[in-house]
């Protein structure tokens, strides 16, 4: 085994974890769409791969046919409304229908699935099992164990000893959304692995190791997938991104070179297939005249994009709804609430174990990726557990608590505390999956839990954090 305290984890020990995360994504995974959400993505996949187009009008994601014709249902069995109606996420476009995700992620999944019907694999019409399982795996279970083999990785770096490295590694993926949004294809977990392996690349950078030039490059790849995947959360690292590389003016063009290498390929494609599909370089899922077709649950004020409240009041409310209210992004991340008081404290002070410019990036991206949503949204992303937008910023918060876990004492066990809170929400989303709106199991005893610590902390470092500071070596805990 390797000495932790060089930041190395046990040797192959990434790879187990990678595989063990692999297995258990491919067991909680599902044989059919779940919502609206995942059965436009898995529609508009089927139709590159099988009939080399966008148009989903001959899809049975949109329209299921197959009771009719004998053939299994995509949908899930116990939700007649989907069986009948199929999704509803969808946009019309010169009289064909295509859907509202990101194409980039629809174009490589639809590659991959080529490869599988070269192999053998059935029409997705004949075999929707087979299809939505694959799929379910490929953009579920897949981004889960590449995001946590970067977090364990990271963890070891963070942490002083291997104790700490376990628990701070059970924070990030245990302890809250990941495991609940692995269980069908989304654009959020494919947006968290990659955040993962963004924050892995950086901070190994900002610590003054090796800077080969391929992780750069690694890094603006990452960035490159989160932007054309998700483009709220994508401006966002792409700020945050920015004024790290200006924290270093030595090494700003070696930077910049590298990061572009990797993420322009990514972001061009992602904005050369939407003007392909709708005619504009921006948003096709904010253009109100794309949802005007008949039965489209839409209406313009709730489509995302442009301001979406009618006062600053009331945009104040919903941004703390978001956070901190019945869906509450920060109550249902083990170290959330933990980890947005530490954020403050180290944007204002020095740590010993975190890189300023990496705080400064978790703050920057957190608050952005905050902000594009709660300025363009007014539903809170819909029926989903938590608010599913918010999933990849789970990172950074985690990433800024990471100091907690080196410490003995109090700090270490709030760590600890707030973690073992989190493994409930990790547990509920695990039996549940993602596409549940009801409040969790025992939410508010949660919150007030969550809460107590939160204060307790406050109550303890007023005067510590004024004298001394956040930590100095690793201690044992």
């Amino acid at each position: 085994m390797n000495d932790c305290r060089a930041g190395c984890p046990p040797k192959y020990s990434s790879w187990l974890v990678f595989l063990g995360m692999l297995l258990l994504g491919g067991v909680l995974g599902h044989p059919f769409a779940g919502s609206w959400n995942d059965g436009s993505r898995l529609a508009s996949i089927e139709s590159v791969a099988e009939r080399g187009t966008f148009i989903l009008d001959g899809s049975m994601f949109v329209f299921p046919h197959g009771p009719k014709l004998g053939l299994p249902n995509p949908y899930d069995p116990q939700s007649e409304i989907l069986a009948k109606r199929g999704t509803l996420d969808l946009m019309q476009i010169e009289g064909h229908f295509y859907s509202d995700k990101s194409p980039l992620p629809t174009v490589v999944l639809a590659g991959i699935w080529k490869i599988f019907r070269l192999l053998g694999a059935p029409e997705p019409a004949v075999d929707p099992v087979f299809f939505c399982r694959t799929m379910n795996f490929l953009a579920g279970a897949l981004p889960l164990a590449l995001g946590a083999a970067a977090l364990w990785i990271l963890s070891w770096r963070l942490s002083g000893q291997p104790k700490q490295a376990i628990w701070l590694f059970i924070a990030g993926v245990f302890s809250g959304l990941p495991v609940a949004y692995s269980r069908f294809a989304n654009n959020h977990i494919v947006v968290w692995a990659a955040v993962a392996w963004l924050f892995l690349f950086l901070d190994g950078l900002s610590r003054g190791d090796r800077k080969p030039f391929w992780k750069i490059v690694l890094a603006g790849i990452c960035l490159g997938v989160a932007y054309a995947t998700d483009s709220g959360i994508g401006p966002g690292l792409f700020v945050a991104t920015l004024v790290w590389t200006g924290l270093n003016p030595k090494e700003l063009v070696y930077r910049w070179a590298g990061l572009s290498l990797g993420a322009i390929p990514f972001v061009f494609s992602h904005h050369s297939l939407g003007y392909l599909i709708a005619g504009t370089w921006g948003p096709m899922n904010a253009n109100p005249a794309f949802f005007q077709w008949l039965g489209c649950p839409f209406p313009p004020e709730s489509l995302t994009g442009g301001f979406k409240h009618p006062n600053f009041g009331k945009f104040c409310l919903y941004t703390g709804d978001m956070l901190f209210g019945k869906k509450g992004f920060v109550f249902h991340t083990g170290v959330g609430l933990v980890g947005l008081l530490m954020l403050f404290r180290l944007l204002g002070a020095k740590s010993a174990s975190l890189p300023k410019g990496m705080v400064l990036m978790a703050g920057i991206a957190f608050l952005v990726g905050v902000l594009v949503y709660a300025l363009g949204s007014n539903n809170q992303s819909g029926l989903c557990r938590s608010v599913r937008w918010f999933v990849p910023l789970g990172i950074p918060l985690w990433y800024v608590s990471s100091p907690l876990i080196r410490e003995s004492g109090w700090k270490n066990r709030v760590f600890v505390l707030s973690t073992s809170v989190g493994l409930w929400v990790a547990a509920c989303g695990a039996w549940f999956g993602p596409w549940n709106g009801n409040v969790l199991p025992g939410y508010w005893v949660i919150v007030v839990v969550l809460v107590s610590l939160g204060g307790f902390s406050l109550c303890q470092t007023q005067k510590e954090w004024r004298t001394k500071p956040l930590d100095s070596e690793p201690k044992s805990s």
